[in-house]
C-alpha cells in the first residue's frame, strides 16, 4: 500500500471521529429537520400553485402579452417605407384640407356677395322696356 492512501484512510477515521465537536459539523435531527421541510415543499409543488400565485402569474402573463403587441405595432421595417410617397400622401391631404377648411367658405362667401350685387344692382337699375314681337311680325 502507499503512504498516501493510507493517510487518506487516516483522515477519513479521523474526521469522523471529530465532526460531532466541530462548530460546522451537521448533526442527524438537523439532516431529519432539513428533509421534512424538503418535502412539505416539493409536494407542495406537486399539488400546483394556489389561487394568489395562478393570479400573480395571470396578471404577469397579461403585461408580457401587452409589451410583445406593443412592440410587434412598433417594429417597423424602415427599408420598406417610401418616404417620398408618404410626404406626397401628407400633402395631398393636407391641400385638400386647405381647400376644404379654408377656400371653399371663401368661394361661398364671394358667390353669396356676388348674388348681392347682382340682386341689389337689378332693385336699383330702372326696368328696362323690351321690345315685343309677335308672331306676325317675325316674317
Amino acid at each position: 500500500m502507499s503512504k498516501a492512501s493510507t493517510e487518506s484512510r487516516r483522515s477519513d477515521s479521523a474526521s469522523d471521529a471529530f465532526t460531532e465537536h466541530e462548530p460546522w459539523s451537521v448533526s442527524e435531527s438537523d439532516v431529519a429537520a432539513w428533509a421534512e421541510r424538503e418535502k412539505k415543499r416539493r409536494q407542495a409543488w406537486l399539488e400546483g400553485p394556489n389561487e394568489e400565485e395562478r393570479q400573480a402569474w395571470a396578471d404577469a402573463e397579461r403585461q408580457r402579452r401587452k409589451r410583445q403587441y406593443r412592440d410587434d405595432l412598433l417594429d417597423i421595417d424602415l427599408f420598406d417605407i417610401d418616404l417620398d410617397e408618404g410626404r406626397r400622401f401628407a400633402d395631398r391631404m393636407m391641400a385638400g384640407f386647405t381647400n376644404r377648411m379654408v377656400d371653399t367658405p371663401l368661394r361661398k362667401l364671394g358667390d353669396l356677395l356676388r348674388e348681392g350685387r347682382n340682386a341689389e344692382s337689378r332693385r336699383t337699375e330702372p326696368l328696362r322696356r323690351r321690345r315685343r314681337v309677335h308672331p306676325d311680325d317675325i316674317d
